[in-house]
């Protein structure tokens, strides 16, 4: 379920400039049909993107860096043993030479 969601994500943060940029090229080239129709009026929702765009730039992000941080304290367990079996692994070649 974890990687249809992310799938999902994905696809939006890759369709959702192209659409939105469209939509906006759209009405921008477009004046004479800014005050009939509050759908094609870029004045109404330029703002909103405004405000919106950074707020979830900034909600991605700190969510990226949760789960680098979530990661990390997952797999300091793992590091910590990997470093010590090396160690030990070095330890047990350098006593083999010694005895050669």
């Amino acid at each position: 379920m974890k990687t249809l969601y992310t799938l999902v994500a994905v696809a939006f943060f890759l369709c959702a400039p192209v659409w939105f940029g469209y939509v906006a090229y759209r009405d921008l080239t477009h004046p004479e049909n800014w005050g009939q129709d509050w759908t094609n009026d870029p004045r109404v929702y330029l703002p909103l993107a405004a405000v919106a765009v950074p707020l979830v730039v900034w909600a991605w992000r700190r969510e990226c860096l949760n789960a680098k941080r979530r990661t990390d304290v997952m797999l300091a367990p793992l590091r910590r043993q990997l470093i010590d079996a090396y160690a030990e692994l070095d330890k047990a070649q350098r006593e083999r030479r010694g005895n050669d």
